[in-house]
């Protein structure tokens, strides 16, 4: 069971559930049929192509607030998607904005390339362009403070 969870908390607990319904585990599970369903566990709250891609953003940037999830996704008003972000369990709220659980920020972003090509690019462009942008419309900005957005968003 532990070489099967590969020290995720979570992971062990899926693996307890799937030998309580009669399911043999072995290691190598956890390299695929694991991650599979983990991915299937965090995304299984997004129940349209808006929230999917909500979700995926969340996981790109350190912090996500509404204005920068709107920018990353192209939508102008993300009020109802941020607030459903809001409202999964693993997501915390940070000094900024919202911070997804590193676990599912790992398996997010290890699913997205294969399942979805480029989209960590369009997501990463929309996060960058955003802070370029809030860099230069703040008129008494601090080099300091530039540089902290700037290394940030990198």
């Amino acid at each position: 069971m532990l070489r099967f969870a590969g020290g995720i908390p979570l992971a062990l607990a899926m693996g307890a559930d799937s030998v309580l319904a009669g399911q043999t585990l072995r290691g190598e599970q956890a390299d695929t049929g694991l991650i599979e369903a983990l991915t299937e566990s965090f995304t299984r709250e997004a129940h349209s192509a808006d929230q999917h891609r909500a979700l995926q953003a969340s996981v790109v940037v350190r912090e996500i607030n509404e204005p920068l999830l709107a920018a990353m996704i192209g939508h102008e008003h993300a009020g109802a998607l941020y607030a459903w972000l809001q409202q999964l369990a693993f997501m915390a709220p940070g000094e900024r904005g919202l911070v997804p659980h590193e676990l599912v920020r790992e398996i997010l972003m290890r699913d997205m390339p294969q399942r979805y090509p480029k989209r960590y690019e369009v997501l990463a462009q929309g996060a960058f362009d955003w802070t370029v942008d809030m860099i230069e419309r703040v008129e008494s900005l601090t080099w300091e403070k530039a540089a902290q957005m700037a290394a940030e968003a990198m």
